[in-house]
């Protein structure tokens, strides 16, 4: 499979891409906005689980393949329900131009408010956060996988060529950027370029998420098809620069 970055119109492609990309920031702006820490989560990590919640809630886990126990994971929800605040989002169409909503509606992106039959979008980042933290690394197990030491790791994450999120002063790892035998190919090269600003989840999706400035025969993909099917990482690593 030969991956390509061309496309019978080019400047067409990547204006509407950029269109996109600016109305999905403005959208989600509220929604992944910092707050300060409270004391929820140091309460509940000294508070015994009531009766047999811990057991009914260590079952539900275990069913859905999560391995952290209950204790752990509600402690992940709060700190995620806690990095998060929901404030009112501006209207994308307010922040872009006439000829980028044009565009946005002719490829079928909705810049209205979601209906009230949607899931709650603050619902699903945070789900998304949980899981995110539930499957990552730690720093041993990052370094065992790329088979150096730890404190490699930890400067590998200090100049941005591994991604993590510090979680009670622990660095964890997300999954997404390794491989069976490393790192996925020149993903470290991308990483360094993504913006400092980004919540992790926004991380995670447009490493998953197709975009149509990717594309691999007639189809957009995801940077981390792109890079696992041997593509060039300065293309991947001028998207995230756009970011």
């Amino acid at each position: 499979m030969e991956a390509r970055s061309d496309s019978t119109n080019p400047k067409s492609r990547a204006s509407g891409s950029k269109a996109s990309r600016r109305a999905s920031k403005s959208a989600q702006s509220g929604m992944y906005a910092k707050v300060s820490k409270s004391t929820a989560g140091s309460f509940l990590r000294q508070r015994p689980l009531a009766g047999g919640e811990g057991d009914v809630l260590e079952a539900t886990l275990r069913e859905a393949g999560i391995e952290a126990s209950p204790r752990a994971f509600m402690v992940m929800v709060v700190d995620a329900a806690e990095s998060f605040r929901t404030v009112p989002a501006p209207d994308p169409g307010t922040q872009l131009s006439d000829g980028d909503v044009a565009a946005l509606k002719r490829g079928g992106i909705a810049l209205g408010p979601p209906r009230e039959d949607e899931p709650e979008p603050i619902s699903q980042t945070i789900a998304k956060y949980v899981a995110m933290l539930d499957g990552a690394f730690s720093v041993a197990e990052a370094a065992k996988r790329l088979r150096v030491d730890q404190s490699r790791v930890r400067q590998l994450l200090s100049t941005g060529a591994l991604y993590g999120v510090k979680l009670h002063g622990e660095w964890r790892l997300p999954a997404f950027q390794f491989t069976n035998r490393g790192v996925v190919p020149g993903i470290q090269q991308v990483l360094r370029e993504l913006p400092d600003d980004l919540h992790p989840v926004e991380v995670l999706e447009w490493f998953r998420n197709p975009d149509p400035d990717l594309e691999i025969g007639e189809n957009s993909v995801s940077p981390l098809d792109w890079l696992r099917s041997g593509g060039e990482p300065e293309r991947v690593s001028a998207v995230a620069r756009d970011l």
